[in-house]
């Protein structure tokens, strides 16, 4: 049996409520299947904690937000320190940095800033 939901978080700016983030969870079993999205900032090392076990799906820029969006077979698990780095087009990268694997390239202002995520 599948159950799906949407979960906003809201935030008021000027009076008006926008929804920024939506869960989408699909019961299996005793686990919970689940998409998280993790809102981050654009600086050259994040860390963004969460359940072992995520598949990261995307990155994109949402409304200039940078966001990642991860799959958890079941969001329950303990939480672990998930450490990323972010290099812009045409910037150095730093060689004694180790790059375990690319995770996906954001624009934001319109395309105007590029930014490419790696996963350490």
């Amino acid at each position: 049996m599948m159950v799906g939901y949407r979960a906003p978080i809201v935030s008021v700016n000027g009076g008006m409520v926008f929804e920024i983030e939506y869960l989408v969870k699909w019961k299996v079993g005793l686990a919970m299947r689940t998409i998280l999205k993790y809102e981050f900032p654009i600086e050259s090392e994040v860390v963004i904690k969460m359940p072992q076990g995520g598949v990261i799906l995307s990155v994109q820029a949402q409304r200039d937000v940078t966001s990642m969006w991860v799959f958890f077979e079941d969001s329950d698990n303990p939480l672990e320190d998930r450490k990323f780095h972010i290099y812009g087009t045409g910037h150095k990268i730093d060689d004694s940095r180790d790059l375990v694997s690319y995770i996906g390239t954001i624009q934001i202002h319109s395309g105007n800033l590029v930014f490419h995520v790696f996963e350490v």
